[in-house]
């Protein structure tokens, strides 16, 4: 398969050659499919090119952005970047070769080496590099990638291994779809389907998927986070793919007995879906559900489980760690820092992935608390036999920083925090806006806003994701930037909150 998307640097002055007036950041990256902040990125990179072609971007606040090509050097523009930025498509084509591969692996077939590339059109030594790289990445999931009398590749390992093969696939390779949509929509998966996810379900499927799924959570009078919710959406819907593959899990998971409104929601999947749960599978679900419910209530209590004292070993590690920081942290904390990572664990077990949009702002704005929390990994795959992913040590990054802040000095203020998000990032944020705001601060948190007259009473609001109901708040990153302490800041003074 030869790289069939045209190289983004060259996409966007092929885009923007064809406009005569200013256009906005977002609105370019809504046309070539990439992120807001990946444009920018891109404008800048290709800023001294243009100047070497007497050609410039011209930026106004407000408006956007402008190509002037001078008409005498733009074919040798052109020519200039197709043929520089044909070599970086060569070097990165081999992760797109990867890509494609997985993909037939996981949802289709691979007959031989050969179809591979005679389709890819490229060397079959190529090809045999690309197959070791993949075999190395599926053996993170414990996974192995092996060939039959008829020369046919096929997977081998645990069930549950290659459904969280391929969720975390799925959410790797979609995750460009990302921050810029997810802040301004209500974040559903038919709100961003591709060609990976309808490979799985169709968008109807997904839709009904998603009703069903709302509709349950809704009647248990209980609401998963964005992120959880996402989760559960893509591991539900690879297991009724596999399922009708014939493809069932064999592990024994930790039984505690389905209650009623379990069991019609299971009725309701096999109708809906025409597929038959056995007893591992549904015993599987039940706890793939219980995990996202005990995850989605922002409280942990300590459990008597036997690998208990290993993980209060490791707590009060990171616990001594935690004190070279803030001093005033509380020995309580360890019992915290315990109930987080015995829950962390329990997902891990049942290969459960909650992808991290902002694993790259928190690995820039907490980098030795991220890296600190890396070196735990030997230790903490020693319990479970299995790797923390980079958006498991973000989020729990953020929840020790939440732990930091908790027992910081802190100020005074009445707000409102709207916040649906996931337990890590939801802690950090909660406990750092307590520091921010005030030892006295009358601090309550919404998940779902259920009238517009719910705020009538709080001096300010802070949300996650824009309000709806013309409702006056202020829009914070769920990382809480210095963007947002900015805003913040401004409001209090002008509110003259402080004590």
């Amino acid at each position: 398969m030869k790289n069939k998307q045209l190289n983004r640097k060259l996409e966007l002055i092929k885009y923007l050659s064809n406009k005569n007036y200013y256009i906005s950041t977002e609105e370019i990256g809504k046309n070539i499919r990439c992120s807001n902040k990946t444009v920018q990125k891109e404008l800048i990179d290709l800023m001294p090119i243009l100047e070497k072609f007497s050609s410039r971007l011209i930026k106004k606040p407000g408006k956007g952005v402008i190509l002037e090509l001078d008409p005498f050097s733009e074919k040798e523009l052109f020519l200039y970047l197709k043929k520089n930025l044909e070599v970086n498509d060569n070097k990165s084509s081999s992760k797109e070769r990867q890509r494609y591969i997985l993909s037939k692996i996981f949802f289709s077939d691979i007959k031989s080496l050969k179809e591979v590339s005679q389709y890819l059109d490229i060397s079959k030594l190529s090809i045999n590099k690309d197959f070791l790289d993949i075999e190395t990445w599926l053996f993170r999931f414990s996974i192995f990638l092996k060939r039959n009398e008829r020369r046919e590749f096929f997977l081998e390992g645990k069930e549950e291994d290659i459904r969280a093969a391929i969720v975390y696939y799925l959410f790797k390779i979609d995750k460009e779809l990302n921050e810029s949509k997810l802040n301004n929509t209500d974040f559903y998966i038919h709100q961003k389907l591709s060609e990976n996810l309808e490979n799985i379900l169709t968008i109807e499927e997904f839709c009904t998927l998603e009703k069903i799924i709302l509709d349950y959570f809704k009647n248990i009078e209980i609401s998963l986070s964005d992120e959880s919710f996402i989760s559960l959406i893509f591991t539900i819907s690879v297991s009724i793919f596999r399922i009708k593959k014939n493809k069932f899990i064999e592990t024994k998971f930790l039984d505690n007995g389905c209650q009623t409104n379990f069991l019609s929601l299971k009725n309701v999947l096999e109708v809906n879906f025409n597929i038959k749960f056995n007893n591992e599978e549904l015993n599987y679900l039940y706890n793939l559900i219980d995990y996202h419910i005990s995850n989605s209530s922002h409280n942990y209590s300590a459990t008597s489980n036997p690998i208990e004292k290993r993980i209060e070993e490791i707590s009060v590690q990171i616990y001594e760690y935690l004190i070279r920081l803030n001093p005033y942290i509380s020995s309580e904390a360890i019992v915290e820092i315990s109930s987080y990572l015995f829950q962390l664990l329990k997902g891990k077990r049942l290969n459960i992935s909650i992808l991290n949009y902002h694993i790259d702002e928190i690995k820039y704005n907490y980098s030795t608390l991220y890296g600190v929390l890396w070196l735990f990994q030997e230790k903490i795959k020693d319990i479970h036999g299995k790797l923390l992913s980079e958006d498991d040590i973000g989020y729990f990054t953020l929840f020790l920083d939440g732990i930091i802040s908790k027992y910081s000095t802190k100020l005074k203020l009445k707000i409102a925090l709207v916040s649906n998000k996931e337990i890590g990032m939801f802690s950090s944020l909660l406990f750092k806006l307590k520091n921010i705001l005030g030892e006295n601060v009358i601090l309550d948190t919404y998940k779902v806003i259920e009238n517009d007259n719910l705020f009538s009473n709080y001096d300010l609001i802070l949300s996650t994701r824009k309000l709806k109901y013309g409702i006056k708040h202020i829009h914070i990153s769920p990382v809480l930037n210095n963007n947002d302490l900015t805003k913040i800041r401004f409001e209090l003074e002008k509110l003259k909150k402080y004590i």
